[in-house]
């Protein structure tokens, strides 16, 4: 049940925080960390959005140059669980579609994104730090889970014009 409570509070809360704001991404982005930041202690949100790049890796070739520099992520998540004493964590690339969809899920109307850092969240490969950034090369690659890497849209559909 709790689960319900807390996606209710999200949703209300997430809308009165988005409601005004243009379709731009960082601040959706942001307004996402805040929101989930009001909502629960258990969260630990680090915003890593910057117009520098992060890391390097091999990229597909299909998806992505052979070698890729790019951001890690926009927002970098660490949840705990005190009750078994777990943590998880999850990178978020968030992007923002100008459009207003009416339907995203049988839309003809494709989401405009960068596909590198779409490869990176997808297929985990080993990284490199750029600069001071200096993270383990298998962090990405080594997760037991997918949701390490988590690439998001924030979009408006048309009958709402909510977020």
């Amino acid at each position: 049940m709790f689960s319900h409570i807390f996606a209710c509070d999200f949703c209300r809360n997430f809308y009165l925080k988005t409601s005004h704001l243009r379709p731009l991404e960082i601040p959706l982005f942001r307004a996402l960390r805040e929101t989930l930041r009001s909502l629960s202690r258990r969260f630990v949100i680090e915003e890593y959005h910057g117009s520098k790049y992060q890391v390097r890796f091999l990229g597909s070739g299909f998806y992505s140059r052979r070698q890729v520099r790019c951001e890690l992520a926009d927002l970098f998540f660490v949840i705990y669980n005190p009750m078994n004493q777990s943590i998880r964590i999850s990178f978020l690339q968030a992007k923002s579609e100008r459009k207003i969809m009416k339907n995203q899920c049988i839309s003809n109307q494709p989401f405009k994104a960068n596909l590198e850092q779409w490869d990176l969240l997808a297929h985990r490969p080993i990284i490199n730090g750029v600069g001071s950034f200096d993270p383990p090369p298998n962090l990405l690659s080594s997760a037991i889970l997918p949701s390490i890497g988590t690439f998001g849209f924030f979009y408006r559909h048309r009958m709402s014009r909510n977020y």
